[in-house]
């Protein structure tokens, strides 16, 4: 069975956030300061980075100071939607109005706890036992102030009232919901904690995983003031595994000097490849010489075209690209940037925090491979484009794949087998 990739996700950050008492009295919960960024940009910013950029916010309490904020979120590299309550409808009810046309699975995440997981394993999850519903879980060390979690075989057979002592198993707020899960709320408010989920797992048709991935929850003065350290540290650390992938040859079929946007063509597996990377949470950026600019063959707005035109049959495909940085000197101009030369790279770790020891280059071109080399990073050549003629030439490349997908599998299981 091919397993669709979930691309939406709707969070619930309508709540009035009373527990926090006169921190939420002029902005609402999700937008309280982190680090000097509103909390909900990191739960936004985690979804992105994961590959899902299709949001829709659920708000209630002031919700014009986050429509205000974060607009269409285009600035982080998202689509953001709005349903915002006219009345406090609770976690049931707010994702019933806010997904009544939803004909998809889609993630559902709180606006006030950020969990860092691959999410999409819930979701394959899902649709392998034909689950209506499946919810992230978590392993603590203190489950009383959460409420545990009965669980085996990777289904969720229960849930335990808050109070009792020890470690175990929580609900780490991210789901799967099915429209048949939407369907089973009641009109109105509703909890999906108290009500949904314990009904579907009566019925056998709620699922679980397991990640033990940065976990905050900071909807108490407590943790909000934890928050203040640990999010922003996570971040730091979480930031930055990339690729980076050459253009030509690479992403789309090498035409000599091309500027014409119509003649724009993915190469077979880019599409697989990129989401496949994207599901293991990394980056990606596009590093592209484009000499013809400089050589006066075509012009920056054609170059600007082309690449917009690739960014769009990407984005049909549900990949997002975070950055295409290029080089518009001809390759006798003393210049910086220009592959091998490290000023794109270099450009990306100032701009993105691009981390050089967790990220890797893909491309075509001996000069791509030395341009990983450079920063210590390992390399593929794919043999599309110049590859087959680059590899006879004798390549540094780490690997050689004949595909963007068979690239980014090896790529995955390098980085676990580092890990491991």
């Amino acid at each position: 069975m091919s397993i669709p990739y979930v691309r939406k996700a709707l969070i619930l950050a309508g709540g009035r956030g009373t527990r926090l008492g006169a921190l939420t009295e002029e902005l609402p919960k999700p937008l309280l300061p982190v680090g000097g960024v509103p909390f909900l940009e990191y739960v936004i910013w985690n979804l992105v980075r994961w590959g899902i950029s299709d949001i829709i916010l659920s708000t209630g309490y002031r919700a014009e100071a986050i429509r205000e904020r974060l607009g269409d979120g285009a600035a982080m590299g998202a689509r953001i939607h709005y349903a915002e309550e006219n009345s406090p409808l609770g976690t049931g009810g707010g994702v019933r109005f806010a997904a009544a046309h939803v004909a998809e699975p889609f993630f559902v995440l709180n606006g006030d706890t950020l969990l860092d997981c691959n999410f999409q394993p819930l979701a394959q999850l899902v649709y392998q036992h034909q689950a209506k519903a499946g919810i992230v879980l978590r392993e603590v060390e203190e489950a009383g102030r959460f409420g545990a979690v009965d669980f085996s075989n990777n289904h969720i057979h229960g849930f335990h009232e808050k109070g009792a002592a020890g470690s175990g198993l929580i609900n780490g707020g991210v789901y799967v919901l099915t429209p048949a899960a939407v369907h089973a709320l009641p009109l109105g408010a509703s909890s999906l904690e108290r009500e949904l989920f314990p009904l579907l797992a009566k019925e056998g048709t709620l699922v679980g995983t397991v990640c033990n991935g940065f976990f905050l929850d900071m909807g108490l003065p407590s943790t909000y003031g934890e928050a203040q350290r640990l999010l922003p540290a996570w971040k730091k650390k979480a930031v930055k595994k990339t690729v980076i992938v050459d253009r030509d040859g690479t992403l789309i079929v090498e035409k000599n000097y091309l500027h014409n946007p119509d003649e724009v063509e993915i190469l077979p597996g880019v599409v697989e490849g990129l989401l496949l990377l994207r599901q293991h949470g990394y980056s990606l950026m596009v590093a592209t010489n484009q000499a013809g600019v400089g050589r006066g063959y075509y012009s920056v707005e054609e170059m600007h075209a082309v690449n917009q035109r690739l960014q769009t049959l990407l984005r049909e495909k549900g990949v997002e690209l975070d950055a295409m940085y290029y080089c518009l000197h001809a390759p006798d101009e003393a210049c910086p940037c220009r592959k091998p030369a490290p000023g794109m790279l270099e450009q990306a770790a100032c701009e993105r925090g691009l981390s050089f020891e967790s990220s890797f280059v893909i491309g075509d071109k001996e000069c791509d491979i030395l341009l990983g080399k450079y920063a210590g990073m390992q390399t593929v050549l794919l043999r599309t484009g110049y590859g087959a003629q680059t590899e006879q030439q004798g390549s540094q490349a780490t690997y050689v794949a004949d595909t963007l997908y068979e690239a980014a599998r090896w790529i995955v299981s390098a980085a676990d087998s580092c890990r491991g």
